[in-house]
């Protein structure tokens, strides 16, 4: 992507933190510029999913510093995280289950008490129109598939400017998967929306991203601007997974 002297959308510097008195991630560090589609790899335990919660303020940071927009927001209150432009996904599509599809998109800003922007539901449905046709169906009665759609269109509700997604392909069907990657890339080139996703499947995050890190025990021990060429030799990534 083009060089630009702009402030990353998100820079993770050293971080150390985790649940209680244990830290998971051990110095952390990533950056993630606008406009990207940013992949993270690694095997379970690895401690991604604990990466994205650190950076939305879900977990403890003990250490290091998290720029968002170029703003020190370490310790910030998930809330202002979100006011500031993030969406967070969290792993297995999490919809309000006795909710019907649209109700579950306009609960999106009741978290931070924001009004839903005039024309959003309208816009999200173009995007999704799966979702406009199923706008009065309760979530309960959609498929796995759907109800991440869901999720993630409940996320962009907001019109956020860094959409955070942990494991969105957990559990999907391979042609559901397909169709979710296209939608997270037709994000970032028809919403401008900057994209940091974790995936256990890692041909289908390799095969949109900009970028990649692999982390291990908590750390980034491997980052690449050619993930495309990473999916043509997984066996560079075999050897990480198996490190």
């Amino acid at each position: 992507m083009a060089a630009t002297t702009e402030a990353p959308a998100l820079d993770v510097q050293d971080v150390v933190g985790g649940y209680g008195a244990e830290d998971i991630l051990r110095g952390l560090s990533m950056k993630v510029g606008r406009g990207e589609v940013v992949l993270v790899l690694g095997a379970n335990g690895a401690g991604k999913s604990t990466a994205l919660k650190a950076i939305v303020s879900l977990i403890r940071v003990g250490s290091g510093r998290i720029d968002l927009f170029g703003e020190d927001v370490t310790g910030s209150r998930t809330g202002e995280i979100i006011r500031r432009g993030v969406a967070y996904v969290p792993q297995g599509g999490r919809v309000f289950r006795d909710m019907t599809v649209e109700e579950n998109l306009l609960m999106a800003n009741v978290a931070v008490d924001r009004p839903t922007q005039p024309g959003a539901l309208e816009q999200t449905y173009e995007f999704f129109p799966i979702l406009k046709s199923k706008r009065r169906d309760r979530a309960a009665n959609l498929s796995g598939g759907q109800r991440q759609m869901v999720a993630l269109a409940r996320a962009l509700i907001s019109k956020p400017q860094l959409l955070i997604l942990d494991e969105p392909s957990l559990g999907l069907a391979p042609k559901v998967v397909n169709e979710l990657m296209e939608r997270i890339l037709a994000i970032r080139k028809e919403l401008g929306i900057t994209v940091l996703l974790s995936e256990q499947n890692a041909q289908a995050g390799l095969a949109i991203a900009d970028r990649v890190y692999f982390m291990r025990l908590g750390q980034s021990i491997y980052q690449s601007d050619h993930p495309q060429a990473d999916l043509r030799d997984m066996a560079t990534l075999g050897r990480l997974y198996l490190a």
